[in-house]
């Protein structure tokens, strides 16, 4: 908004206002859909880029030995809680959509992510 970054990748809840106000315009939503709250913007896939998604997610974690039946105890409160329609609403007026889903279908998408993150890293020589 200072004029010193020409493009940024920002969240949702935090660039929603400023998009609203007119002071920043939305080039593309990086998840595989357009975002509820921003229709008229299209992803990047939409834009030419294709195959790229990252979208943020939110979720709990737990130590490894956690025993799996209080996984399992937390995981359908937590899941209950997201699919209340009063949480689903605060949610997604911040541009949140709430999925609630399995342990095992959240390690899933944390291991997804790591082999784009570095597929991307290999992709720009990026060594940790």
């Amino acid at each position: 908004m200072s004029g010193e970054a020409q493009v940024m990748f920002v969240s949702l809840p935090a660039a929603i206002p400023h998009i609203k106000s007119n002071r920043v315009n939305a080039l593309a939503i990086t998840g595989k859909k357009r975002s509820l709250l921003l229709t008229e913007s299209p992803t990047l896939d939409e834009s030419g880029l294709k195959g790229f998604e990252i979208s943020p997610w939110f979720g709990i974690l737990g130590p490894a030995k956690l025993p799996p039946i209080l996984v399992k105890k937390l995981n359908t409160d937590l899941v209950s809680i997201l699919h209340n329609t009063e949480t689903q609403q605060k949610l997604l007026s911040q541009g949140a959509i709430s999925i609630g889903s399995t342990p095992s279908e959240f390690k899933a998408i944390i291991l997804q992510e790591i082999i784009q993150l570095r597929k991307i890293a290999d992709h720009i020589g990026l060594r940790f």
